[in-house]
């Protein structure tokens, strides 16, 4: 089995259908699908289990503390070579991205490759794409900086030489779990393509609403693994706690706006404004 792709849910009745067509629509078959599901409430499983028939799909249904604590147990099962993780609301965009992933891998030397990730707004609309290939010398806070995890594809014996998720954290275990791939000098290889995955802007850790809670949990992976990195998510924690104040006297809309004013003046794309 080339691939294992991991799917964490919890009552995702409206996304995941989406999800899962654009596996079924691959033009390539060497995979799995595992969905680690949370005891939804919703029609998740019942919607999922209809794809049993057209997809080599596991279905795991069990509690769990968080979408760490998901993957972990995920990883028990899985039996490919290469690691993807998707969330619910995440799909492939391109009928040959399996494919051209493995006429990739099957030329490179590197465990952890990194893709294009197309970020789109909850309506589908398309925002940015995000990912490029980090210099090696830079800090942490720069080399995370060019990373989106949906887009990474990861060696199976990673999760053996780095172990898996640390379960403390409920943001940015992904972010901790790379910082120890980082820090052991392996080398991340970027595939220069057009994205193959859409990501919702709204995720877990790159929501609006939940960027101060995020950046906390990155300082905390940044003092320990790469102090160099320290001072960046400090002002970034800095900028995150002054717009929860906008928030808390303006309202959301008014301090999305100014966000977006103050990414317009540092030659960025606003995003968060609509």
């Amino acid at each position: 089995m080339l691939f294992s792709i991991i799917i964490a849910t919890y009552n995702a009745e409206v996304h995941i259908q989406n999800s899962l067509d654009a596996l079924v629509n691959q033009a390539f078959s060497d995979f799995e699908v595992i969905i680690k599901d949370a005891d939804s409430r919703d029609r998740t499983l019942e919607i999922a289990r209809a794809y049993k028939s057209k997809l080599n799909l596991k279905i795991i249904r069990k509690r769990d503390s968080g979408i760490y604590d998901a993957w972990n147990q995920a990883l028990e099962h899985a039996v490919g070579q290469w690691i993807i993780f998707l969330g619910a609301d995440d799909k492939l965009v391109r009928r040959d991205a399996l494919l051209e992933m493995s006429k990739y891998l099957a030329n490179t030397t590197h465990e952890l490759i990194l893709f294009r990730v197309q970020v789109v707004r909850p309506n589908g609309t398309a925002v940015f794409q995000f990912g490029k290939k980090p210099h090696r010398s830079c800090t942490l806070w720069d080399w995370m900086g060019c990373i989106h995890h949906q887009g990474l594809v990861h060696k199976s014996s990673l999760f053996g030489q780095f172990g898996c998720f640390d379960t403390s954290f409920k943001i940015a275990g992904d972010f901790d779990w790379l910082s120890r791939f980082y820090t052991s000098g392996k080398v991340l290889e970027f595939f220069e393509t057009e994205p193959f995955i859409e990501a919702s802007l709204e995720g877990v850790s790159t929501a609006f609403s939940s960027r101060t809670r995020t950046l906390i949990e990155y300082l905390r992976v940044c003092l320990r693994s790469d102090p160099r990195s320290v001072p960046s998510a400090r002002f970034a924690l800095l900028k995150s706690r002054v717009r929860d104040c906008v928030v808390a006297i303006f309202g959301d809309r008014v301090s999305r706006f100014m966000t977006d004013v103050f990414r317009f003046v540092t030659g960025r794309k606003p995003i968060w404004f609509r």
